[in-house]
C-alpha cells in the first residue's frame, strides 16, 4: 500500500534461519511465508535491502534470484577507505591539520574496520579532552596501538571462504566489490 518504499532489514539471518540446520524445524513455517511475501517485491515497488555478518546462516532458498537477486560483499576497508574514515572523524575536532599524517593513520590500521577507527579517534579526543589539549597524531598512534581490530584473521579467513562459495553461486556481475575510488 506504501509502495514505492524500502524495507532494510539488519541482522537478516535471524529472520530466516537455514531450515535445514538442527533444531530448526519449529521456525519452517515462518520462512515459508517469509519467502513467500518476499517473492519479487521489486515488481510491486518493494526494494528489500538485507545485511548480515552470517550469509551461511541464510536460508538458501532465499538467495534465489526473485527473491534477494543481488548480493554484495563488502569487503574490510583498504588504505584509502581508512584514511578517509579518520579524516571524516577529525573534521570538527581540535587538531592541527598539518600535524596528523593520515596515510601513516591507514598504514598502521590495515585490518580494522570503520567502527575500530572511530573509536581510536574519540579515544585519542577523550584522552586530549581529559589533557586538556589538541589531538596529536602521537595520541592517536598510541589510541591505535592500544586497540585490536574487531575482526580477526581467523573471522577474515571464514568470510573469505564464504565470499568465494557465494560467488560460485551467482553470474560473477552480481558480486560488484564496494569502497572508495579515486577519480582518475
Amino acid at each position: 500500500a506504501n509502495a514505492p518504499t524500502v524495507l532494510c532489514f539488519d541482522e537478516f539471518d535471524a529472520f530466516v534461519p537455514n531450515r535445514s540446520a538442527p533444531g530448526s524445524t519449529h521456525v519452517s513455517g515462518e520462512v515459508n511465508e517469509f519467502l513467500s511475501q518476499l517473492n519479487n517485491c521489486s515488481k510491486r515497488g518493494i526494494f528489500v535491502v538485507a545485511t548480515t555478518n552470517r550469509p551461511d546462516m541464510i536460508d538458501p532458498a532465499v538467495l534465489r534470484t526473485g527473491r534477494l537477486d543481488k548480493h554484495i560483499f563488502v569487503p574490510l576497508p583498504d588504505h584509502d577507505a581508512r584514511k578517509e574514515m579518520f579524516i571524516i572523524h577529525m573534521k570538527g575536532r581540535p587538531y592541527e591539520e598539518e600535524s596528523i599524517d593520515f596515510d601513516h593513520l591507514s598504514d598502521l590500521t590495515d585490518g580494522y574496520i570503520a567502527s575500530d577507527i572511530a573509536y581510536i579517534v574519540n579515544d585519542a579526543a577523550m584522552t586530549a579532552a581529559f589533557q586538556r589539549v589538541i589531538i596529536t597524531q602521537q595520541l592517536i598512534e598510541k589510541s591505535i596501538s592500544e586497540t585490536k581490530p574487531s575482526i580477526s584473521k581467523e573471522i577474515m579467513k571464514m568470510y573469505d571462504d564464504l565470499q568465494m562459495k557465494m560467488s560460485g553461486m551467482e553470474r560473477s556481475n552480481l558480486m560488484p566489490r564496494i569502497g572508495f575510488r579515486k577519480e582518475d
